[in-house]
């Protein structure tokens, strides 16, 4: 997992990020089911492959970049963003965000949006697995603890694949 964070506004080299997230937007009706207090929402997210084409389909091991558009509805001192992925018995197989890999996100006041993107390695066994996206702010003084702005789970899913000709890397979750 490899958050990376940019404004809205630093898009100019990327012919507007949010625009494009929008544009390709995977959140469909699951935006219905969120739940949090809403001081920074999820807009828009997208998927897309190692050269960028949208897609839930990965090979084991290759990485797939989440992106996500976040708005913030009130100020929020220290936003985090998240993604958590549970396989096919809804077991919790990875789950981290900007605060456990050190990319601290940017103060937010309202009305300001903000693009993060995940990029995952998806080291799984084949199969199909939904994703979440979430974002939060510190909670008390327990770096583990949360308070849920935003979550929208059971998105996806995401079907990892194999070549079957080729030796697997591994057996399991690495």
């Amino acid at each position: 997992l490899a958050p990376k964070s940019a404004t809205a506004a630093d898009g100019a080299a990327n012919a507007d990020p949010a625009a494009q997230i929008i544009a390709r937007d995977i959140l469909g009706d699951r935006r219905d089911h969120r739940h949090g207090t809403g001081g920074v929402q999820i807009v828009a997210a997208r998927v897309t492959d190692a050269a960028g084409k949208d897609t839930f389909r990965v090979l084991m091991g290759e990485t797939l970049s989440f992106h996500v558009l976040l708005e913030a509805h009130e100020e929020v001192a220290a936003p985090r963003a998240g993604i958590r992925f549970h396989d096919r018995f809804n077991n919790l197989v990875f789950s981290a965000g900007s605060f456990q890999v050190g990319c601290p996100l940017p103060p937010l006041e309202p009305g300001q949006r903000l693009v993060v993107r995940f990029d995952v390695t998806m080291d799984v066994e084949p199969g199909q697995y939904t994703f979440g996206l979430g974002a939060s702010e510190p909670a008390a003084d327990q770096p583990n603890a949360g308070l849920a702005l935003d979550r929208i789970d059971l998105l996806g899913p995401v079907i990892v694949g194999i070549v079957r000709e080729n030796i697997r890397p591994f057996y399991g979750a690495a």
